[in-house]
């Protein structure tokens, strides 16, 4: 989950004086196998329902983009729920303008729904699947063997303080189990209704979601990269372990401003050294 400006700013200072980016490279990584899987129908229904364009409650609220951001929307506002809370308040926030719990983040997406639309139309357009992937291909080694596909869910419900997540998911059909990160299949959670809120037009939104997808990615990326990698160089003790969380924190920010400033391609070889 994107944390807030100061921390980044603190996290590139450190990544900078630790690990301090070498020359770049032309090469491409040919290594580097990794594809994305995009889900909007989560958000799409989600819309169509508020809108009363369609009436199926039980049908929108288990497609998986919804469920997974109703499960990480309760654990963030540190409260338990009923298995069927979240249709219930669904159905309540469809039918009444004022509800007094909005747990699952209902009021963004009812109040915004032209700008929602137009936001997914431009994205899908754009096939940001494709500008992802040769971005996050960038920040790693030639060396780095990554062969694997995983989901990405656009949605637009979810807690206040999340734009986005990364958690590791065993599925049993279209019901998630939340695992630990050496377990299950990395998924990646957009809650476009955060990004519309922000006062920009909406060739900024779409740089936002390219970034903060792309950020996400970078995680979900380097965690399988870790599984991979031989027990002499993961950390071996808490001071290892902050460092390791520290330079992943701090390349995907660095990701994310490389995507809002336009520049240059980044260095390749981050994680050398």
């Amino acid at each position: 989950m994107r944390c807030s400006k100061t921390r980044m700013i603190l996290i590139l200072c450190s990544i900078g004086i630790f690990f301090p980016p070498l020359p770049l490279s032309s090469q491409e990584n040919t290594n580097f196998d990794f594809s994305l899987g995009i889900d909007y129908s989560a958000a799409d229904q989600m819309l169509d329902y508020f809108d009363h364009r369609t009436g199926n409650t039980k049908y929108v609220a288990e497609l998986r983009g919804n469920q997974l951001a109703s499960a990480t929307s309760v654990l963030l506002a540190r409260t338990e729920k009923s298995e069927d809370d979240f249709r219930l308040q669904l159905e309540l926030a469809r039918n009444n303008s004022r509800f007094e719990s909005d747990v699952y983040g209902f009021s963004s997406a009812r109040s915004h729904i032209p700008e929602l639309r137009k936001l997914l139309t431009e994205i899908k357009r754009r096939q940001m699947d494709r500008r992802i992937v040769a971005t996050i291909a960038s920040f790693f080694p030639e060396q780095a063997k990554i062969s694997t596909r995983f989901s990405v869910y656009f949605v637009v419900i979810g807690n206040d303080h999340a734009a986005a997540f990364m958690r590791h998911v065993v599925w049993n059909y279209d019901v998630p189990t939340f695992v630990d990160e050496d377990k299950g299949e990395p998924i990646i959670v957009v809650n476009l209704a955060r990004i519309i809120e922000l006062p920009i037009n909406i060739e900024a939104q779409v740089i936002e979601v390219l970034s903060t997808t792309a950020h996400e990615c970078f995680h979900a990326a380097f965690s399988i990269l870790k599984l991979s990698l031989p027990a002499s160089v993961k950390p071996k003790n808490i001071a290892d372990v902050l460092l390791d969380v520290v330079k992943n924190e701090g390349v995907a920010y660095y990701l994310s401003l490389q995507t809002h400033i336009g520049d240059a391609t980044p260095p390749r070889k981050w994680f050398d050294g």
